[in-house]
């Protein structure tokens, strides 16, 4: 090979195949710059047997609308499992809110016998308001008896929020809990 000269390959997409294959190559001077138009027209040549006429790397722009309707039935299958869960999961913690409540309301109340020899009529005797994540779902009542001394924690749900199905909680001054299968 005379000093001076160097071959350079042009690579190119292959219109038969997806990987790069090679196209066209050619013989150059060292140090002088590459003809331009070569490259375009190799260029020109691959888009020219492509079977759409364009290079296969720039044929597709965007979804069709099979793959976009695929995906909405996918969101949708996801949407319908998880929102019943979701739901289940916001009862469960309101739940658990007004039941962590109702044990603080238990403690002030033992203590509260200790102080006054008889337990609190009501939640505002004992200075305590049940908080807002609680207040906006159940309302929380005491009954309290003199003779023995006893007293009736209640939540019951208010109606009209997702509260409602979900039942009525019970804590007694003994420590017993109801329902069961809700504590």
């Amino acid at each position: 090979m005379p000093e001076g000269l160097e071959i350079r390959m042009f690579w190119m997409l292959s219109p038969r195949f997806s990987d790069r294959s090679l196209l066209a190559g050619g013989i150059s001077h060292v140090g002088k710059q590459e003809n331009p138009t070569r490259r375009q027209s190799a260029h020109a040549l691959a888009a020219s047997r492509s079977p759409h006429g364009a290079s296969l790397a720039c044929r597709q722009n965007g979804f069709s609308l099979i793959e976009l309707m695929i995906a909405v039935v996918i969101v949708g299958i996801l949407a319908a499992v998880a929102l019943p869960s979701y739901q289940n999961y916001v009862v469960k913690g309101n739940r658990a809110a007004a039941q962590a409540f109702m044990m603080d309301v238990e403690n002030r109340q033992k203590q509260y016998l200790l102080d006054a020899r008889s337990y609190a009529p009501d939640i505002a005797t004992l200075g305590m308001t049940a908080p807002a994540d609680v207040s906006g779902f159940y309302t929380v009542t005491i009954t309290a008896s003199a003779t023995p001394p006893a007293f009736e924690i209640k939540a019951t749900p208010v109606a009209g929020t997702r509260q409602e199905a979900d039942g009525e909680l019970i804590l007694l001054s003994d420590g017993t809990k109801s329902p069961a299968d809700k504590w």
